[in-house]
């Protein structure tokens, strides 16, 4: 099966829903074809603290189940997983996961595997990180 690097990605919100622009972003995203969604959780954290977690097989809206490659439930985010996303959250804050295939390295990856090497690393640099490098070089990024 060829799949290229795959990357979770969360995201907050400081209410209980999903903003409908970030929906619209991944949505588009997804579109382009420069990523595919492999699976989606949501979770949301009630003004009490209460815990809700909503994915393929619990009620997420059905066109953002639409957008997932393959509909059949996967489970790639663990219960450790699910708790440090918790426990990041304010209470009346929601969280998105994502893991997402980047399909435009797709091809990479791929010639690297056929010549007998491989993805041997696949990370990613926090954002503030490099606007901080940006910046120390005199660029302007945001």
């Amino acid at each position: 099966m060829k799949v290229g690097p795959v990357e979770v990605l969360v995201c907050t919100f400081p209410r209980l829903k999903v903003e409908k622009l970030f929906l619209e972003a991944l949505e588009e995203t997804v579109e382009t074809g420069a990523i595919a969604l492999i699976d989606l959780v949501l979770v949301q954290k009630d003004a009490e603290g209460n815990l809700q977690f909503r994915d393929l097989e619990r009620g997420l809206p059905e066109h953002w189940a639409r957008m997932i490659i393959d509909p059949r439930p996967m489970i790639l985010f663990s219960q450790q997983d699910m708790d440090l996303i918790a426990s990041s959250l304010n209470n009346n804050n929601c969280a998105i996961a994502i893991a997402v295939e980047h399909r435009w390295s797709r091809r990479l990856s791929s010639v690297a595997m056929s010549v007998g090497g491989g993805t041997q690393l696949q990370t990613s640099i926090p954002h503030s990180d490099v606007v901080k490098a940006f910046k120390s070089d005199g660029v302007a990024a945001n």
